[in-house]
């Protein structure tokens, strides 16, 4: 039996037999492999990589490996031995010094969370450490590393996540959109993509969840209430990722800024019966047979006059058809809810140039760029019927669209008595405080 020392300068030394007498000397350049035994084994800046083909055992007596050094295990299944579907291991009888090497890790299988490898074994002592330290990644997975007082065993482990999170911005008025964006990264690098979800959390109460793409998540919200927010973003995890949770970003939401309603802005539901109403809703962009008015009503309230609005759906409706679409509102007997909403939506419409021009100043309206919408008010006590808390100050156009959210096929509170006579009284109020003269 050969008892010399042998170095390994370049290539492979493949040991597949008994050297138990043979020291090797693995420099830089170099590689030991195999599934045999030799005797005491010192790496200075080489490869120690046991098995040959496929998965195997090679033992030896003491070790000492440098900084330099790359130990090279392929993992293909759960038991250490030779052949196909075992994992790498190297057995020794010594004392075993790891000396800051590099251990390289491939997996050929579809490795389970908490799965257990066995890569080094001794009877002696094993003193280091690996240069990945506790953690290591491969082939899109990540395995912890434990050092025992004579083992490195490695075990499959979920890879911890770190989730944070950032607003387009972090004061906004009501009714304004914010985008909340979650960027997700896993904790050590090489692990393969971060896929998942995140869950958009208001303290307690979940806002949205969105798919994770290239690490970045987003949700966009327009009907925070009115007053401070806690926002929380939370990464799910999966198979392969942990659960995280990012830090807790304040949000406020101010009440509408702009001017109150104010005379000539709207006028009663009187008025929209009537010869002058019903002529001015005719005259609207140039005829009584333009189809623009009923358009922008079901575009921009599709509850309530569009898509979503069933037989109530004014899409394509002429103006004749909506100034009689309103008398059947107003003729109602009792509470009249829904010719005040339409009444607002109209008064909308002919206060802002760009609708209809200024053929509403000659009933008293005052038409401006910005129009009726962008004006304010309060809605007092009647906050639940528009989602906000009560004495939050809305943009008119804000309630006509918190409105719109409450209505199914064109009904509105799907008839809730309380709600609808809260909404009457602010729609009410609305039309009353700013009528025309």
């Amino acid at each position: 039996m050969y008892s010399g020392t042998t170095t390994v300068n370049a290539g492979i030394l493949w040991v597949n037999g008994v050297q138990t007498n043979s020291s090797v000397i693995v420099n830089a350049g170099g590689t030991l492999g195999g599934k045999g035994t030799v005797g005491t084994i010192a790496v200075r800046g080489g490869i120690v990589s046991p098995g040959v083909a496929a998965a195997g055992i090679l033992s030896g007596s003491n070790a000492a490996f440098d900084s330099l050094t790359r130990f090279s295990v392929e993992l293909n299944g759960t038991t250490p031995g030779v052949g196909l579907n075992k994992y790498d291991q190297l057995q020794l009888s010594g004392n075993v010094s790891l000396g800051n090497a590099t251990l390289l890790v491939s997996v050929g299988f579809a490795s389970a969370v908490g799965d257990q490898f066995t890569i080094l074994q001794t009877t002696g002592t094993l003193t280091g450490t690996f240069a990945q330290g506790t953690i290591v990644a491969a082939s899109g997975m990540a395995f912890s590393i434990t050092y025992r007082t004579n083992a490195v065993v490695l075990t499959r482990v979920k890879v911890g996540s770190s989730t944070s999170l950032s607003t387009t911005a972090s004061t906004t008025v009501f009714g304004q959109s914010v985008t909340f964006t979650a960027s997700v990264s896993p904790a050590i690098s090489g692990v393969g993509v971060l896929n998942g979800t995140v869950t958009f959390m208001d303290g307690l109460f979940t806002l949205g969840t969105a798919v994770v793409n290239g690490g970045i998540a987003t949700f966009t919200i327009s009907s925070l209430a009115v007053g401070s927010h806690s926002i929380k973003a939370v990464f799910n995890g999966d198979g392969i990722f942990e659960t995280s949770f990012s830090q807790v970003l304040l949000q406020t939401v101010n009440s509408a800024s702009g001017t109150a309603v104010t005379t000539g802005q709207t006028a009663t539901i009187g008025f929209w019966q009537n010869k002058n109403g019903q002529a001015l809703i005719n005259s609207l962009n140039g005829s009584a047979s333009s189809t623009a008015l009923g358009n922008w009503l079901a575009n921009n309230f599709s509850s309530l006059y569009g898509s979503g609005a069933g037989t109530r759906n004014l899409a394509g409706k002429t103006n004749s058809q909506i100034a009689a679409f309103y008398l059947t509102l107003f003729n109602v007997k009792g509470q009249k809810l829904d010719a005040q909403v339409l009444a607002t939506a109209l008064a909308v419409y002919v206060t802002t140039n760009s609708l209809s021009g200024n053929v509403a100043t000659r009933y008293g309206f005052v038409v401006t760029n910005a129009g009726t919408g962008a004006s304010t008010f309060n809605v007092g006590s009647n906050g639940l019927a528009f989602g906000v808390a009560n004495q939050t100050t809305l943009t008119v156009f804000q309630i006509l669209k918190a409105a719109n959210q409450q209505a199914q096929q064109g009904v509105l509170y799907n008839g809730n008595v309380d709600l609808r006579n809260r909404a009457n009284t602010v729609f009410d109020g609305i039309n009353q405080t700013s009528d025309i003269v």
